[in-house]
């Protein structure tokens, strides 16, 4: 699968965080906090550039608006393709029905109707959490309960070498839903995360969830190859 590297260059103070996965595996995550936000991102693509990353995906939202030109020229005539992730904007395919297969996870499906991705999540925050979530699941299933699944991209696991493993378990195991009036999937923001909970920021976590961003590889060349070398 493809190696899919993110970085969540934090606005509220925390640390800034970075995570590989290569395709189904989480292979790494790491946070640095003695970095300031342009080293720090260089250092995160430069972990990615290392690890021969297909995609590099960075927070775009806040503070990681300033980082555009920088993330384009470290790779630029590299075969990395960038990917602004905001997660605050719409969920991932809006008009596409929601998928009941996951419907246990939430009371998505007490109305007999067809709901569409927009109807259920908040935004795209909440809607790669939410896959990231039904993916583990999945794969503990297939563990425990011997569950066939025919789509390798349909599982997620995390390597037991994986950096900061217990850290990234905390994190993703204490995000606070949070309620709307709408009945969509919304997860608390990061501030309310710190003021009403005390929890601070999901950083690594949130690096993992950046991951689950729709990508696609390309199919067809743009053109055809020319020969380098002539062999006449």
């Amino acid at each position: 699968g493809a190696k899919v590297a993110t970085h969540d260059p934090s606005d509220v103070g925390d640390a800034r965080g970075y995570a590989m996965r290569h395709g189904s595996v989480l292979l790494e995550a790491d946070c640095t906090k003695s970095l300031d936000i342009n080293d720090a991102c260089d250092w995160a693509a430069t972990k990615a550039r290392e690890a021969k990353a297909n995609f590099f995906v960075y927070d775009a939202d806040g503070v990681g608006l300033s980082l555009r030109r920088q993330v384009a020229e470290f790779f630029d005539n590299q075969p990395v393709s960038i990917r602004e992730f905001k997660g605050g904007s719409s969920c991932k395919r809006p008009e596409e029905q929601f998928s009941h297969d996951t419907s246990h996870c939430h009371d998505f499906d007490s109305e007999k109707r067809i709901i569409l991705n927009k109807d259920a999540f908040f935004n795209l925050r909440a809607h790669c959490y939410f896959e990231l979530a039904n993916k583990m699941r999945k794969t503990h299933e297939v563990i425990t309960k011997g569950l066939l699944v025919a789509n390798p991209d349909d599982l997620f696991s995390i390597s037991s070498e994986c950096t900061m493993l217990e850290q990234l378990k905390t994190e993703l195991c204490r995000l606070p839903q949070h309620y709307n009036i709408s009945g969509k999937f919304q997860l608390a923001n990061k501030k309310d995360m710190l003021s009403k909970f005390g929890i601070p920021s999901p950083n690594i976590a949130d690096c993992v969830m950046m991951s689950m961003i729709d990508i696609k590889l390309a199919s067809t060349w743009d053109k055809p190859i020319s020969p380098t070398i002539n062999l006449a």
